[in-house]
């Protein structure tokens, strides 16, 4: 009988000592690698946010300085034009006078 207890006894023993190693040795080691893992996972995905909204902005920037530069093209053109007009409304007036 005596025997039994004792073999009760060491089983709990190492049962109690290996739920104590599992709670302050192996479980928080592998939250921190958990840890480590979702910061990872969290930078990677907001270097390409970033990088994303970088690209972006550079296409808008484009697309705007090439329209810019179609719709002054097409503004001195008009104001060439509107010279042109406004002369030869000037010279009518001139040879009516």
């Amino acid at each position: 009988m005596n025997e039994i207890r004792e073999k009760i006894k060491a089983i709990v023993l190492i049962q109690t000592s290996w739920r104590r190693y599992m709670r302050f040795i192996v479980r928080p080691r592998i939250k921190r690698e958990r840890i480590g893992e979702v910061t990872r996972l969290i930078q990677k995905f907001m270097l390409g946010y970033s990088a994303r909204r970088k690209v972006l902005k550079l296409i808008a920037d484009k697309k705007i300085q090439s329209l810019y530069d179609e719709f002054h093209r097409i503004d001195i053109i008009m104001k060439a034009n509107f010279q042109r007009r406004i002369r030869r409304a000037w010279f009518k007036y001139k040879i009516v006078k």
